[in-house]
């Protein structure tokens, strides 16, 4: 009975020892292709970097062709009022300002309801 025993003992020994390689080799199968993924995403990662690179050189490219600092001198000549005829604008302290022929206006735009011309009309 003990040859059976020890027949038996090892043959469970060898069923566990077959399982352990068998399962020892689903994961190196496991880590291989994982090894392989993370290689071709690594490359993949590099890829990208370089492209964002090259887009962020050809926009700042294209941008620098804009930045053109250019100065423009303008003059103008306004008339002021000054000559013969040409009543429009009117400066200095006995210039009239009158708007629409009823009331006038003092310097600033604003309408003077104590002048001479108002008071004789309301009380007439």
């Amino acid at each position: 009975m003990s040859d059976a025993y020890t027949d038996l003992n090892e043959m469970k020994e060898k069923e566990a020892l077959d399982q352990s390689v068998a399962l020892n080799r689903i994961v190196l199968n496991m880590l291989e292709s994982k090894r392989k993924e993370d290689f071709w995403l690594r490359i993949i990662l590099i890829i990208s970097i370089l492209a964002n690179i090259a887009i962020s050189c050809i926009f700042i490219t294209y941008e620098n062709q804009f930045t053109t600092e250019k100065t423009t001198t303008t003059t103008v000549t306004q008339d002021t009022g000054e000559g013969e005829g040409n009543n429009v604008y009117q400066s200095g302290e006995h210039a009239n300002y009158v708007q629409g022929n009823t009331e006038e206006v003092t310097p600033y735009g604003e309408a003077n309801d104590h002048n001479d011309n108002n008071s004789q009309k309301s009380s007439e």
